[in-house]
């Protein structure tokens, strides 16, 4: 599965109103500037290669043609090159046919944010690689859950505060991890993951959180695919009682599930390309955003896509395209309303990975992007996880990158913390 779903649900489909009127783009002259988004922008305007043309003119792309050929070509659109492509085209088409980003290796050029001083050691058990964690806003208090593993991955512990839960319910399972908080009405919960080990099917469970405590976790139903611990799944709400997941299969083909009572998810149908490290966010006003990264581990590409329905998704478009290798895009709702912010980790020409994040609009596009950390400064982040404070502000909980392996991979990673004022100055 690619960009567009093989039943002919194209991601265009509903997005024509939305997309903003560019000038139509002049192949040719972009071929100079961008010949892989030029090559895709000839197929997708030339008939006899199953694309359209409604001025004879194939050397001219227009909205419209560049709309109703790519859901012509939606089969041949599959792999994560050409996805890319097309996302670059639609930032032409959004930003007026101007180039949609700085020249390559050229990040934002604002100070970081925050500087080592800023960012502080969380206090939660450690096997040595802290994966990722999950926070949620409990009265005046920040209740973190996250999971750590040992050098070998063959050893998994999900921590709520400073109490293991693997020890606490060790009946359900040797690894545990996956953490995602909920808050329905007055009442929170967490759902997670549990396997016998990383090779075995896990099972998820839910516990509700209350006095500091979490009760005795109970099963939930998963729909198929959810098939190991990789598959990633997390579970936001609503804003009613009916739940939302999204997660990957065996393949890293990405699904998105729904759940009226929380004990049971279904898929909705709704299809996305393969991809990992996917994320997914609702505003109060209903908007998804849907992120997801693709491409091999040295050069990949973290993408962006929102949705008024639950079911057709805007274009996808890429939260860097400035940098190599961008990784680990997790969304937040904006306070002002006015879409989400995507945090994610990019290398930018200096030594590893700096923190970055982008306003994504309610519309799909892409705003202003800042600077958060400088790596030869901070030492390299991963996985960045964020809440609202009551007070408008954001905590920030990274995974350090603190000593890799002579392969590359980390060795060992340790969880720090910071809170930001606010969020990405709106553009």
């Amino acid at each position: 599965m690619g960009l567009l779903p093989a039943r002919g649900l194209v991601y265009v489909l509903g997005m024509v109103s939305r997309v903003r009127s560019g000038a139509p783009l002049d192949l040719n002259q972009l071929y100079g500037q961008d010949p892989g988004a030029a090559n895709v922008g000839f197929a997708l305007n030339e008939p006899t290669l199953g694309g359209v043309s409604l001025d004879g003119n194939n050397q001219v792309l227009t909205r419209d043609e560049f709309v109703r050929g790519a859901a012509a070509l939606a089969p041949q659109l599959a792999e994560p090159v050409a996805q890319a492509a097309l996302a670059r085209l639609q930032q032409r088409f959004d930003l007026g046919g101007v180039a949609p980003a700085p020249p390559a290796g050229v990040a934002p050029t604002n100070a970081p944010l925050l500087h080592a001083k800023d960012l502080k050691p969380l206090v939660l058990p450690s096997l040595g690689i802290d994966i990722g964690a999950d926070m949620v806003v409990v009265g005046k208090s920040v209740v973190t859950a996250a999971d750590t593993f040992d050098a070998s991955m063959s050893r998994g512990r999900l921590v709520v505060g400073r109490r293991s839960l693997t020890a606490q319910f060790p009946q359900l399972g040797a690894v545990m991890g996956s953490p995602s908080w909920v808050t329905r009405g007055t009442r929170t919960e967490l759902y997670f993951l549990a396997a016998p080990d990383l090779a075995s099917a896990p099972r998820m469970y839910r516990s509700t959180f209350s006095g500091n405590r979490l009760s005795t976790p109970t099963p939930v139903a998963l729909p198929p695919g959810v098939d190991s611990m990789i598959s990633w799944p997390k579970v936001v709400g609503d804003g009613g009682d009916r739940l939302l997941m999204i997660s990957r299969d065996a393949t890293g083909q990405i699904h998105l599930s729904a759940s009226a009572d929380g004990a049971r998810f279904q898929d909705t149908g709704v299809a996305f390309p393969q991809g990992a490290m996917h994320s997914l966010a609702r505003s109060p006003g209903g908007t998804l955003a849907v992120s997801y990264q693709q491409g091999q581990m040295v050069q990949m590409h973290s993408l962006v896509r929102v949705s008024h329905d639950g079911r057709r998704f805007s274009a996808p478009l890429e939260l860097a395209p400035w940098s190599p290798n961008v990784h680990d895009a997790t969304l937040l709702p904006r306070a002002d309303g006015r879409g989400f912010d995507a945090y994610f980790i990019a290398n930018d020409g200096g030594p590893g990975f700096s923190l970055f994040r982008r306003q994504v609009r309610d519309d799909g596009t892409l705003g202003a992007t800042e600077r958060l950390t400088s790596a030869a400064e901070t030492g390299e982040a991963s996985k960045p996880s964020v809440v609202r404070l009551p007070g408008g502000g954001v905590r920030l909980v990274v995974a350090q990158i603190a000593q890799r392996a002579p392969t590359g991979e980390p060795s060992v990673q340790r969880f720090l913390g910071a809170t930001l004022p606010g969020d990405v100055p709106a553009t």
